[in-house]
């Protein structure tokens, strides 16, 4: 007998939740009835990308209010600029929905991710952060080798990022805690440079950045972040026995057992997709089909649940305030708004080059003065 679908409505139609809906309807355990934007146009074109697909027919709304009490759907997917995420997981808390998929960063500040947390859990509604790349199979081959000690102790953890450490980074920060089988970040040292008035959409972020991440049982991490040409979603972890080599299709690892680097693929589409589509459609299928077992009790766990996406956050947020207080900082911080933020407003990090850049936009003077929905 077939499983009566989940009903979910999306609200923001950018890429972001086209990705969303791409896992969604490829786990095939729900069914969209409705999208929400204050574009109608936006609407428009992002059933240009799913019409046709078996359980793809939404209901257009403008306002998510309205949405919320017509289509009365099960989920929802937040996928709106991360300084509006709040106002929405509110909304919807409140509407008594059944669960919430929040995309990363979970949101600008800390307090507010923090309060996010406490109005789900006293309305009891199931919370979670976009982070996929826990479900890419190249991952799970490299915290299950690390489990089992193919590489002895984990000392230290490698990766490089740009785009600003909320927008990109808070990516690795929740991979190295995956990897490492979610141990807690204890502290975290680093820097900032932010010579250029940079921006993603709404939310300051930096030029360049260090951080320096220290988690219980002895292993640490680093992120450098706009400060090399090469960036991506992988990096190198050394133990004490050997290295690992990891990207999002696979792992290679080398110990002392070895005569030189062995490569791992998981089995799946990688190559029939690519990089990018390989990321989203078969990791963003699991994470989703993991998702509808969590919300219907079938699981009592989810690897995304949002403390994980708050943890994230908190940790690239301890850059900026170590950055900002000149120090190591201890976690965990208590909620507060975001340290970069603090920096711009109080002078320490004067903007040397006049001019705004979005990174979104990839252009210069061109930060909306209203947030955008991609």
């Amino acid at each position: 007998m077939d499983q009566e679908k989940l009903r979910v409505a999306i609200i923001g139609c950018g890429e972001v939740c086209r990705n969303h809906v791409r896992g969604y309807l490829r786990s095939d355990r729900y069914e969209l009835v409705a999208l929400c934007d204050v574009r109608p146009e936006g609407m428009v074109a992002f059933d240009k990308h799913f019409n046709g697909s078996p359980n793809y027919n939404p209901i257009h709304f403008v306002d998510a209010e309205t949405m919320l009490s017509e289509a009365v759907p099960d989920v929802v997917s937040i996928g709106v600029w991360d300084g509006l995420h709040k106002g929405m997981v509110d909304l919807c808390a409140n509407a008594e929905v059944t669960a919430i998929m929040c995309e990363k960063p979970m949101s600008d500040s800390t307090l507010d991710a923090w309060e996010m947390i406490k109005v789900c859990e006293d309305n009891a509604v199931k919370l979670a952060v976009g982070h996929q790349r826990r479900f890419l199979p190249s991952y799970n081959l490299v915290r299950e080798a690390i489990a089992n000690g193919h590489i002895g102790d984990v000392h230290l953890l490698t990766s490089f990022a740009r785009d600003g450490l909320p927008n990109y980074s808070s990516h690795l920060s929740d991979t190295f805690r995956y990897l490492l089988g979610d141990p807690e970040c204890l502290w975290v040292m680093g820097n900032v440079e932010r010579f250029t008035d940079q921006w993603a959409r709404a939310v300051p972020i930096e030029d360049k950045a260090l951080g320096i991440f220290g988690f219980a049982g002895g292993a640490q991490a680093f992120i450098l972040s706009g400060l090399t040409d090469y960036h991506g979603f992988g990096g190198r972890i050394y133990g004490s026995d050997g290295t690992i080599e990891f990207t999002v299709s696979e792992m290679k690892i080398m110990s002392f057992d070895s005569t030189g680097w062995v490569t791992h693929r998981p089995d799946g589409d990688f190559e029939l997709y690519g990089a990018e589509d390989f990321e989203m459609i078969e990791a963003g299928a699991a994470q989703m089909t993991e998702f509808a077992r969590w919300i219907t009790g079938e699981s009592a766990n989810f690897r995304g649940e949002a403390i994980n996406g708050y943890k994230a956050l908190e940790m690239v947020h301890a850059v900026y305030e170590s950055a900002r207080t000149y120090s190591q900082v201890i976690l965990p911080m208590k909620p507060d708004i975001n340290p970069l933020e603090k920096m711009i407003d109080s002078g320490q990090l004067p903007v040397l080059k006049k001019g705004k850049y979005d990174i979104r936009a990839r252009a210069w003077d061109d930060v909306p003065t209203t947030p955008s929905q991609d």
